[in-house]
């Protein structure tokens, strides 16, 4: 993701849980855009992020479904991104 010019969220850590707790998550670093809102005021604003998630079997060979609330707000993190240059490819 890096190599494409995105930044990886590094609070919590850049790779956020563990096998441990069945959960590894990551995220890019939003962007931040200027929108026009209703009535004319412009203001800027975070863009979307993508979030990667891989998860491990339970111990009934079952996916995890839930998610770690240690690490939870850590990837909401990911728009308090401050601007930073795109590199086109």
């Amino acid at each position: 993701m890096e190599a494409l010019g995105l930044g990886i969220n590094p609070a919590g850590g850049r790779i956020k849980g563990s096998a441990d707790v069945l959960l590894e998550q990551a995220s890019t670093l939003a962007d931040r855009q200027t929108f026009t809102f209703a009535g004319g005021e412009q203001h800027e604003i975070s863009t979307c992020y993508y979030e990667f998630a891989r998860r491990y079997p339970d111990a009934n060979g079952q996916l995890y479904q839930g998610f770690v609330a240690a690490s939870a707000d850590k990837i909401f993190e990911s728009t308090n991104a401050t601007p930073r240059e795109h590199t086109p490819s």
